[in-house]
């Protein structure tokens, strides 16, 4: 499957919302709105075909392929920014 070429702007959205569990959380930490959160997540879950999040009113909890991407994604994203900011 190739790489979607916006998923990597999608990324930090799905990793703070998985990291807090929350995207009200998440748009806290990235200084962006619920909203964007939101629609970040929306869009990455429609390009990678998954679902990544059960959602309802009160909160937002990964899904069991949500979990796995997050398990995969993260360690990388993290080598990533450290490498970036050398």
């Amino acid at each position: 499957m190739a790489l979607p070429s916006d998923v990597h702007r999608l990324l930090p959205a799905f990793l703070a919302a998985a990291q807090s569990e929350s995207f009200s959380a998440a748009a806290r930490l990235l200084g962006i709105t619920p909203a964007a959160v939101s629609k970040s997540v929306r869009l990455l879950e429609q390009r990678l075909g998954r679902v990544l999040f059960q959602r309802n009113t009160h909160y937002v909890v990964l899904t069991e392929e949500g979990v796995s991407l997050r398990e995969q994604i993260s360690p990388l994203w993290h080598a990533l920014n450290q490498a970036l900011e050398k």
